[in-house]
C-alpha cells in the first residue's frame, strides 16, 4: 500500500510542476500575445543552478529557490530587452 501512496503523491506533484509551466506559458501568451519558447529552458537552467548550489554548497534545494530566482528573473529582463 505504501508504494501505491508514494505513486499518487509523485504523479499530483508532476502533474502540479506540469501545470505550473502550462499556467506559465499561456499568461505570457495571454498577457504578450508572444510564444516564448524559451519557457523551458529557463525551467532546465533555474533546476540546474539550484542543483549545483546544492551539489557545490551543499545549500538545501528549497533555500536555493531564493537566489536561483533572482537570478532567472534578472536573465529573463536582460533576454526581454
Amino acid at each position: 500500500m505504501g508504494q501505491v501512496t508514494d505513486l499518487a503523491v509523485s504523479a499530483i506533484l508532476l502533474a502540479g510542476l506540469y501545470a505550473t509551466m502550462a499556467y506559465g506559458l499561456g499568461l505570457i501568451y495571454g498577457v504578450l500575445r508572444i510564444v516564448n519558447l524559451n519557457h523551458g529552458g529557463m525551467i532546465m537552467a533555474g533546476a540546474y543552478a539550484g542543483w549545483w548550489l546544492h551539489a557545490q554548497f551543499g545549500i538545501d534545494p528549497y533555500l536555493s529557490l531564493i537566489p536561483v530566482s533572482a537570478l532567472a528573473f534578472v536573465v529573463g529582463v536582460v533576454i526581454y530587452r
